[in-house]
């Protein structure tokens, strides 16, 4: 897991260069990306059948994602800009649909508190979300992997199932109402994270901040847990293990948690 520490180098280069401390960096370096003239411009529609992933890099705002059966899916963004360079961008090939948050290598600040995007997916698509400090809300979503990275953004989903996860936070919140998932990884520097369970899992936690988790429908759990300063509390029953804590419950999830400062919390 690297992106959170790229995005979080990157977002102290943009800090600099608005804040004059001398830094050399350019945000415009932040915002360059392959191809950048091969994109296109604004709010659009594609065909659902035509798109197995999606790719989705956004700074600021909002960003809402929603689950779609429609043929005919569309992607708008609310921007009072009216200059073509600081709106959405996309580019479409191979099956793959990129997003980005703004022309490639454009230079200076963006009014972000208007900006923001909805995109309509199709079911079984890959999602993967590179995101800076947007608020993230997610629906419903049937995916076949899922990726997000946020740095200062928190991140609300309703419902997500897949066939593997990964989660990346600095500082801002990741709350998952229903996580589905045969396997996935979380990592957070100081961002609480909030996941809920229906269904067995396996999955590796590393945190810097507070974990909660939640498990439903008589669901167990075997968690593996390592902490210097952190705390364990618990709602359920539960036993004392070798190396962690065993909740009781008819399925079990895997948990392999290490959260240093932060406190676990199983509900």
């Amino acid at each position: 897991m690297k992106r959170l520490l790229v995005a979080a180098v990157l977002g102290f280069g943009a800090a600099c260069c608005f804040g004059g401390c001398g830094c050399t960096n350019d945000v415009s370096d932040m915002r360059r990306y392959a191809d950048g003239d091969r994109y296109c411009v604004g709010n659009f529609t594609y065909s659902a059948s035509e798109i197995k992933s999606v790719e989705i890099d956004w700074e600021g705002g909002r960003l809402e994602i929603e689950q779609s059966d429609a043929p005919e899916l569309s992607v708008m963004e609310e921007n009072p800009s009216e200059e073509e360079r600081k709106l959405l961008h996309y580019f479409i090939e191979n099956g793959e649909l990129k997003i980005r948050y703004c022309a490639s290598g454009l230079k200076g600040k963006i009014d972000e508190f208007y900006k923001s995007l909805r995109v309509e997916i199709p079911a079984g698509v890959s999602l993967d979300i590179e995101n800076l400090s947007a608020d993230v809300s997610l629906g419903v979503l049937i995916l076949d992997e899922f990726s997000i990275s946020t740095k200062n953004g928190n991140v609300s989903a309703e419902k997500i199932t897949c066939k593997t996860g990964e989660i990346e936070t600095k500082n801002g919140r990741v709350s998952i109402g229903d996580f589905v998932a045969n396997e996935f990884d979380a990592e957070s520097e100081r961002g609480a994270l909030c996941l809920g369970f229906s269904k067995p899992t396996k999955g590796e936690i590393e945190s810097g901040g507070d974990i909660k988790l939640l498990l439903y429908s008589g669901l167990g759990a075997k968690v593996k847990y390592r902490s210097f300063l952190g705390q364990f509390l618990c709602g359920k029953d539960y036993e004392k293990t070798s190396d962690g804590y065993q909740i009781a419950g008819q399925e079990y999830c895997v948990f392999d948690v290490e959260a240093p400062r932060g406190k676990l919390e199983i509900q």
